[in-house]
């Protein structure tokens, strides 16, 4: 049995982990919808990938540039995220070819 006091010392909000924290990506990786806080009122849905067991969201302006990318690039096969910005109205994502 664990204490109350032992659960705090190891409690940590979870956070959705983004594409952004993933080095290389494959442009073949399997992605996927997830449903949070299903079933109230705050319900939302988002796009993510699984890597080693954990959850990454996929931002839809991610998609949308590897859209544009893959038309450009045809032959690209992987890519990696970068982002800038800390809060949802600040935050931007570029998406990078890897190895053309």
């Amino acid at each position: 049995m664990v204490s109350i006091g032992e659960a705090a010392a190891v409690a940590e909000k979870k956070k959705t982990k983004n594409i952004s924290d993933l080095g290389k990506i494959s442009i073949d990786k399997e992605i996927k919808e997830k449903v949070f806080k299903e079933g109230t009122p705050d319900e939302y849905t988002l796009q993510v990938i699984e890597h080693e067991g954990e959850d990454y969201r996929v931002p839809l302006s991610v998609l949308l540039s590897i859209k544009e990318l893959k038309k450009k690039y045809p032959q690209m096969k992987t890519f990696e995220v970068l982002r800038e910005g800390t809060t949802q109205n600040d935050t931007r994502y570029q998406v990078i070819p890897v190895g053309l």
